[in-house]
């Protein structure tokens, strides 16, 4: 076999498994990338099934403080969690009709925008003051009091 049928044997069986044309190669290469990066981003979904934000319900952020808030989360990450149409958790002491020696604590929501300084509908949270924070569910108590208020303005 002479060299130069050697060479153009050589230049056949490489051919056959890559292409020769240059825009081909670019092209298989920047689908095999993109097949790469869709399979991580579907195996870090599935394997790293982080907590998402429900946008139809409400939430309630646990404070490092003890404060608790509900409302809509906007975000879960960055220096500070967005909470838009906020209700803050207010306790009062209610004396029973029974044992007036004994107070009785009564848990009430107020919203954020009732406050006698009247702030904005929106609370802007530390994430280093949040312990954590979990979706309400259709029929939680805290949801429906927040239904009922939004229903009577």
């Amino acid at each position: 076999m002479n060299k130069s049928s050697e060479i153009t044997t050589r230049k056949k069986h490489r051919s056959m498994f890559w292409p020769t044309h240059r825009y081909t190669k670019l092209f298989l290469t920047a689908v095999f990338i993109g097949l790469l990066a869709l399979g991580f981003a579907v195996t870090m979904t599935i394997l790293n099934p982080t907590q998402r934000i429900d946008r139809n319900s409400y939430q309630v952020v646990y404070m490092t403080n003890g404060q608790l808030y509900f409302g809509k989360l906007q975000n879960v990450s960055g220096e500070f969690l967005q909470l838009k149409s906020p209700y803050i958790e207010k306790i009062l002491q209610v004396n029973t009709a029974n044992d007036t020696s004994k107070d009785a604590p009564k848990t009430t929501l107020i919203k954020a925008t009732d406050q006698l300084y009247g702030p904005q509908d929106s609370i802007a949270l530390k994430s280093s003051q949040v312990l954590y924070w979990q979706n309400l569910r259709e029929d939680s108590k805290v949801t429906s009091v927040i239904n009922e208020q939004l229903t009577k303005q």
